[in-house]
């Protein structure tokens, strides 16, 4: 129920209640069972447990073990840098779950406040928790709002509801009934929410909502919610974090127990390298900086990553609901007919303002509730409420000047049910009804028109020219309005049926443009897979024609009504809606059952929303989209991804950010797996060979803990198309050949200085085998320029310094270099033949 749209006394008599007496004691017991009862249940020591447990993977156990068997190891050193990883690690886990948690810690201590309240024309104090719908609570400053209250009296009353809306600014609030449109909680000013903050001010309200049914019980379920169906993606990477972990510790123990047996010869140093290369190979958090990345990459795409479980959903996504406005078209409409006197015309054609035409401009600004600021061409409300301000300054008739002597007594704000909006404005003496709506709803209320400036009996002839008007610019894809009016010699009241006996004034059919390349996007979105089905508040013709322009329409039979739907039975209702792409004039009641019947037929729905009357169906969707500049930061705190503005470019390339990301993630993870048996593999042969002493155990410490990351991070952030998925295996016959290579040149040249031959060798393998096997191009990103001339400064600088402190020669240089053009060919005819 929308309180705040009723007056207080309104609401006080629907809820069977009085504001002097309160309600009777002996209803309190009936109405908690019938309301339910005032109580948030968060419970937190659930919350903190199951934080723990997944706080406590499996990864984590084994590189603990790890870093213990170091210390036992007496490799000091590295162990120390070890903990530092493993701290850093656990402390990225911790506060992602504590993150979590503290958001339920406003409202943990809702349900023990005292209130007072007036029961049975006594005034009580009574623990939150005890509130049940219908009871008058006092409202004073520097208190918690106990439950969701509709305001009856107040004075100087002020709230900060950051705790429900996230906005950090003081709300004022009143106890009249609120006329206009509602799409966030801030514009509810009648109304004080559970868990917000009374700043100061006093008042006395009614008790319209308790515990899980107040706005922020919602909430919290919602995010309960939420948080349940996104963590598919990180349980999906800590599985594979796990398992690499685990394969590591099998071949290190598989290597130690061979080289024990077989050769007899296990040693602490081989041990230490072994443990070493194990506590350094993962680099775990580089996984969640380059989420963070990907996250920055989007946001300059005007693309937000609420939750990152929602990557997992994007892919699995197959159809998406997408407005008119935003998503078709831009946000914006034109002034581009006006229908007079019988008249159909184009706006720029009309010179002279003749007395029908101004009194269809003086309704149109008097029943508007926009705000246009000539000198920077913009404005606030709703974006026909602008063009229709737009179309009257340019003809110098402005709203102030009307209100001087046209000022508003009431107004009945648009719903979708009436498609209309009325205003009751003073005129001299009298009153007059102005009326805006649409063009089909406002005629048939109308028994009279204007023509030249005369009012009319309305006749056949003049209802066929209206629609046949209204036909015409429907057809060119514009949305129209039809304006009327109404004169009364007394003040009408709001309970009086004042939208009958009209005079139909004219039209305004609007333009809306639409997006650039809009069809193009529509295609491509559908050649990924993904269904559009497209919401717009226009008539069927309108809505024909706009999606004719983008090829989901080929005449109005494709294109279906809420008139038409809400007189359809349950199967027909089912099998109508799984045809049909284009829904015109549906109220949200109808839209959430469309969407029942796409997720009964199994269809992964992309939900888009921008207001507070979105929430459930943003709950119910498989992937929640908050979108609009406009967008309430409680609608996108519920949601999993947020979207500026032009949605279907905006998915497009969230789909291929997607795709991208969890390929490169898994190319990223097979690469790191890769890595590690080969490095084991070294070690284990370098040690039989008699050249273990050629590798810096710290050096290769180091490598692993800061080169590794930089040299994966194009391979996380690689956007080439077309990159074979590579297990970490096919990367084993490239290592195989090049080690070998490797291994005979050190035994045929003995005077070669084995440590940097090895040491470079395996770099700059690394290097060649991550750029040639990913398709990564070093030059068309500047982060790859960047971290690729850093490696080559690294490399350059390691062959000056063993130049200037070690024995190294020109054949050593001479090697190295014969050996990198041998990797480059051998990488490149594997990758050949691979493909």
């Amino acid at each position: 129920m929308n309180w705040y749209s009723l007056s207080w006394n309104k609401v006080v008599e629907m809820l069977l209640s009085d504001v002097y007496k309160g309600i009777k004691p002996d209803e309190v017991e009936e109405r908690r069972q019938h309301f339910g009862n005032n109580k948030l249940n968060i419970n937190i020591e659930q919350k903190i447990k199951s934080a723990v447990k997944s706080t406590m993977q499996p990864y984590l156990f084994i590189y603990l073990a790890v870093v213990i068997a170091l210390y036992v190891n007496k490799n000091y050193l590295i162990a120390s840098i070890s903990v530092i990883t493993f701290i850093a690690m656990f402390s990225m886990k911790v506060y992602l779950e504590v993150k979590d948690i503290k958001q339920y810690k406003p409202f943990l201590n809702l349900n023990d406040d005292i209130v007072t309240v007036i029961r049975g024309h006594n005034t009580l104090k009574i623990k939150a928790e005890e509130l049940v719908v219908g009871d008058i609570v006092e409202i004073k400053a520097n208190t918690v709002v106990p439950a969701d209250i509709r305001i009856t009296e107040c004075e100087n009353l002020k709230t900060f509801e950051k705790n429900l809306t996230g906005e950090k600014f003081i709300i004022e609030k009143y106890a009249t009934k609120v006329e206009d449109k509602v799409t966030s909680f801030t514009e509810m000013r009648n109304i004080l929410f559970k868990g917000t903050t009374v700043v100061s001010g006093t008042g006395y309200g009614i008790v319209v909502g308790t515990g899980i049914n107040t706005e922020i019980g919602k909430i919290i379920n919602s995010m309960t919610t939420m948080k349940e169906k996104n963590n598919g993606f990180m349980n999906g990477l800590y599985l594979k974090l796990n398992k690499c972990i685990t394969i590591g510790t099998v071949i290190v123990i598989a290597a130690a127990v061979i080289q024990k047996v077989v050769f007899d010869n296990l040693s602490s140093e081989m041990i230490g390298y072994f443990l070493t290369v194990l506590a350094t190979m993962f680099p775990i958090i580089s996984v969640f900086v380059n989420g963070i990345m990907i996250k920055r990459v989007l946001l300059s795409h005007g693309i937000e990553i609420i939750r990152m479980g929602a990557i997992d959903k994007i892919s699995e996504t197959n159809m998406i609901f997408i407005p008119k406005e935003g998503g078709i078209c831009e946000k914006s409409l034109k002034v581009k007919q006006i229908y007079v006197n019988n008249k159909l015309e184009y706006i720029h054609n009309i010179k002279d303002i003749n007395s029908t035409f101004k009194r269809l401009i003086e309704i149109s600004v008097l029943c508007n509730n926009a705000v246009y600021d000539p000198d920077t061409d913009k404005g606030k409300g709703e974006y026909q409420d602008m063009a229709l301000l737009k179309m009257a300054y340019k003809r110098d008739i402005f709203r102030g000047n009307l209100l001087k002597t046209q000022d508003r007594i009431f107004e009945i704000p648009f719903d979708s049910d009436r498609r209309m909006m009325t205003t009751v404005n003073r005129f001299k003496k009298k009153y007059r009804v102005n009326l805006k709506g649409a063009v089909d709803e406002v005629i048939v209320k109308c028994t009279h028109i204007m023509k030249d400036g005369v009012e009319v009996e309305i006749t056949s002839e003049d209802i066929d020219n209206i629609k046949a008007a209204d036909f015409k610019m429907s057809d060119e894809g514009y949305t129209t309005i039809a304006i009327a009016y109404r004169n009364f010699g007394y003040q009408p009241s709001e309970d009086e049926n004042i939208e009958s006996n009209l005079v139909f004034v004219g039209m305004v059919g609007f333009e809306s443009k639409m997006i650039e390349d809009i069809k193009d996007k529509v295609t491509e979105l559908r050649g990924l897979g993904v269904t559009p089905i497209v919401f717009t508040d226009d008539n069927k013709i309108t809505s024909a024609s706009m999606g004719k322009s983008i090829g989901m329409a080929r005449n109005v039979f494709n294109i279906m009504s809420g008139v038409e739907l809400e007189n359809m039975k349950k199967d027909e209702f089912d099998k109508t809606v799984l045809r049909t792409k284009i829904f015109s004039r549906v109220n949200n009641n109808l839209k959430s059952r469309i969407l029942d019947v796409f997720i009964k037929d199994e269809k992964k729905v992309a939900m888009l929303g921008e207001n507070i009357n979105d929430i459930v169906m943003l709950k119910a969707s498989h992937l929640s989209v908050s979108n609009g500049a406009k967008c309430p930061s409680t609608v996108k705190k519920l949601s999993d991804i947020y979207m500026k503005k032009d949605y279907i470019s905006g998915f497009i390339r969230l789909f291929r950010y997607e795709k991208l990301f969890t390929r490169n993630l898994n190319l990223f993870i097979q690469f790191i797996m890769f890595v590690l048996i080969a490095e084991l593999a070294m070690i284990f042969t370098l040690h039989n060979l008699g050249f273990l002493d050629s590798i810096n155990l710290y050096v290769l410490a180091v490598f692993n803990i800061i080169g590794m990351p930089l040299i994966l991070q194009p391979v996380i952030t690689n956007s080439a198309d077309k990159v074979n998925s590579i297990r970490f295996y096919n990367y084993l016959p490239g290592a195989l050949i090049e080690a070998v290579a490797v291994i005979i040149c050190l035994d045929l040249r003995t005077d070669l200085n084995s440590g940097f031959i090895i040491f470079m060798s395996f770099i700059s393998a690394t290097v060649i085998t991550t750029v040639i096997q990913n398709k990564i191009n070093i030059f068309k990103d500047k982060l790859n320029v960047i971290i690729y001339s850093v490696i080559a400064a690294v490399v350059l600088g390691i062959i000056v310094f063993t130049w200037v402190n070690f024995s190294l020669t020109k054949n050593d240089l001479y090697t190295m270099g014969g050996l990198w053009i041998l990797f480059i060919v051998i990488e490149f005819l594997l990758e050949k033949w691979r493909q």
